[in-house]
C-alpha cells in the first residue's frame, strides 16, 4: 500500500507540473462588453499562466488537478492491487 500512496502522490505533483509545461495558454485574454480587462503577455506558458490568474488561484487551480490526478492515480493501483489478488487466487 506504500507503493501505491507514493505512485499516486509523485503523480498528482508531477504530471500537472508537465500539463503547465507541455500545454499552451498564452495568450489569454478577458473581455467585457468589448473591453480588454485582464491580458497575459508573458512568452512562456507557466508565467502567463501564473499572471493571467494571479498567483492564489494559479496555486489553488495546481491543486485541484493534483488531487484529482492522486485519487485517480491511487484508484488504478488499489484496481490493479485487487485485480492481481483475484487473480491468484483463482489460480
Amino acid at each position: 500500500m506504500k507503493s501505491n500512496l507514493l505512485t499516486s502522490i509523485l503523480s498528482g505533483l508531477i504530471f500537472p507540473f508537465f500539463c503547465f509545461v507541455f500545454i499552451d495558454f498564452a495568450p489569454m485574454n478577458i473581455y467585457e462588453n468589448d473591453v480588454l480587462v485582464n491580458e497575459a503577455s508573458q512568452s512562456t506558458e507557466l508565467l502567463a499562466f501564473i499572471e493571467f490568474y494571479g498567483v492564489g488561484n494559479s496555486l489553488l487551480i495546481y491543486s485541484k488537478i493534483a488531487l484529482v490526478i492522486f485519487l485517480f492515480a491511487l484508484l488504478v493501483c488499489v484496481l490493479n492491487q485487487y485485480i492481481k489478488s483475484r487473480i491468484e487466487t483463482e489460480l
